[in-house]
């Protein structure tokens, strides 16, 4: 019987055995009692497992809920570091939509955005960015969204007078959208240039005394046969065979010293050229010449020049790696060795048609430690202040900006050789925009002829007006004084104009006489003693006009004025 039975049975009926006739029912009530101890005691079982578990669940959550105010403390950190990150970063950034619509940007304080981002955020990027920029990065765009590989893309921007140049990357994040990157590094290629610039300077100004040396071997017959000729016309015992000796020696002079201005004009331009086929031989010849004196005091010079394409290049950036190569074979070679050593300078075409150029010396060669990066800038093998230590990295520079590429090996059994390959021009060979030389043929001697000479150098005007004797000719020593004589009507046939004059130049003046009275304008000659600027150059290529390069003779001039007279009479 159950105890808990047992004990109630005795305190109500106050027996301790249970009467016969109630057994069974007394069994039946003591196994219940059995079974809801069972229960009870199943069920506290269950309670305390139970209890356990949600414990358990209970220490699990507090662990995630401070695991994840952890993380979400950290994810602010870190908000807050790429915020401040992005606030230092000059670039602009932006995140596009699949669609094409403007997510997400962070602007520098200047901005291609023309607006607040919270104006701008879900608007078309061809509605946000300016149209130029937006032509340069739709191309990008779409080449990562079909390849999914990382793009780059060049975008220049013109705000008012001023332009600015941007790198832009792209890559394509994991939720499908586009993130570019746009860096402004115009002040970068600035400073590029300006390097480049100064390395060339300094190329030049390395052969400056070698340049001297050149120019002053013709100018002192040059005036010596003057003064000469000077003292014999004082004297008035002029021979006339031993003045036309004198005369043509000065003349040979004057033409040497037309030469090497003119190779130096092609390494000293500091502006930028339109790029144009370009014959590298001519190129190479001129930078030869530039460091002639050079050469001959420390090697024997040989040429191997084989047939090779016209490449395209700015002639004087070509010109300024050809002169970085030519003066640092010269500088590996000692003074006063010249019969010992040599420097050679190959051509050849390639099995893929590329034109390469080798400039071979027998110095030193490149040191071993030194071999793999011979250009970076400012590693050298030359001595303290001797060059800039830039020239082969700017070399490398302009080679790879041609689509070429250049590189140096040792030459045996002592030297080095600088090697560079180009591919062929695609660029239609530019026509000179002027023709210097008349056609050999008879011209008319132009007796009579109304001309103008507009120059601001007295001295020019003088030696023009005087080999133009036989023609009616009148000065302007200005272009504002030029203006005023077209305009009078006084019916000029041939109009030789300075280019480059102060405060109104010679293109200030065709441009106004061109808008008044066309058919005057088509009888200008440019007179030009180097178009130094862009705008000179771009000008000299747009107009139809001829163009004399100083210095000219008078041969050269005469027939000009002729033939151009007739032209515009025809």
């Amino acid at each position: 019987m159950h105890r808990l039975l047992h004990r109630q049975l005795r305190r109500t009926l106050e027996v301790t055995e249970p009467l016969p006739e109630l057994q069974a029912l007394l069994d039946a009530v003591s196994h219940a009692y059995q079974q809801a101890d069972d229960d009870r005691r199943l069920l506290e079982r269950s309670l305390e497992l139970t209890s356990q578990e949600l414990l358990e669940r209970n220490r699990e959550l507090r662990a995630d809920v401070e695991a994840r105010i952890a993380a979400e403390q950290a994810l602010r950190v870190r908000e807050a570091q790429t915020r401040a990150i992005l606030e230092a970063l000059p670039d602009l950034m932006l995140v596009i939509s699949p669609g094409g619509e403007l997510r997400e940007a962070h602007a520098p304080e200047r901005s291609l955005l023309p607006e607040p981002l919270e104006a701008l955020r879900g608007r078309p990027l061809a509605e946000v960015l300016p149209d130029e920029v937006h032509r340069a990065l739709a191309p990008a765009i779409e080449a990562l969204v079909h390849s999914r590989r990382p793009q780059r893309c060049e975008v220049t921007w013109t705000s008012g007078k001023e332009g600015r140049r941007y790198e832009a990357r792209l890559t394509v994040s994991a939720t499908g959208d586009v993130v570019a990157l746009l860096r402004d590094h115009t002040e970068r290629l600035h400073m590029a240039e300006r390097l480049r610039v100064a390395d060339r300077m300094a190329s030049v100004g390395t052969l400056a005394a070698g340049v001297a040396h050149e120019l002053n071997n013709p100018l002192a017959y040059v005036l010596g046969n003057l003064e000469l000729l000077r003292q014999q016309l004082r004297a008035t015992r002029v021979e006339p065979t031993q003045l036309l000796v004198l005369v043509e020696e000065a003349f040979d002079g004057a033409r040497r010293m037309r030469e090497i201005t003119k190779d130096l004009r092609t390494f000293s331009q500091p502006h930028v050229e339109a790029v144009e086929s370009v014959d590298p031989r001519r190129v190479l010849d001129s930078a030869i010449k530039m460091a002639g004196t050079e050469i001959r005091h420390r090697a024997e010079l040989r040429r191997e020049y084989g047939e090779i394409p016209l490449v395209a290049a700015e002639a004087s950036k070509l010109g300024q790696v050809f002169l970085n190569l030519v003066v640092n074979a010269v500088q590996a070679l000692p003074v006063g060795e010249a019969t010992r050593n040599e420097i050679v300078v190959r051509t050849q075409t390639d099995a893929e048609g590329f034109a390469v150029i080798e400039v071979c010396d027998t110095g030193p060669g490149i040191p071993m430690h030194l071999a793999s990066r011979i250009f970076e800038p400012f590693v050298t093998t030359k001595p303290r202040n001797v060059g800039t230590g830039l020239g082969l990295s700017i070399c490398h520079n302009i080679v790879t900006s041609l689509g070429g590429h250049i590189s140096a090996r040792p030459r045996e059994p002592r030297g080095s050789i600088f090697r560079v390959r180009l591919p062929p021009s695609e660029v239609p060979v530019r026509s000179e925009p002027a023709v210097v030389e008349a056609p050999p043929a008879e011209v008319p001697s132009g007796a009579g002829q109304r001309v103008l000479i507009i120059d601001d150098d007295p001295l020019v005007a003088s030696a023009l007006r005087r080999l133009l004797a036989n023609r009616d000719v009148e000065v302007a020593q200005s272009g504002r004084r030029g203006i005023e004589l077209l305009r009078s009507g006084e019916g000029y046939e041939v109009v030789l104009c300075d280019l480059m004059m102060p405060e109104v130049s010679g293109m200030d003046v065709y441009e106004t006489v061109r808008q008044e009275d066309p058919a005057l304008a088509r009888r200008f000659i440019f007179m030009t003693g180097g178009a130094f600027t862009s705008r000179a150059r771009a000008f000299l290529e747009s107009v139809p006009n001829p163009t004399l390069e100083k210095p000219f003779d008078g041969k050269t001039l005469r027939r000009m004025v002729a033939h151009h007279a007739s032209s515009c009479d025809g």
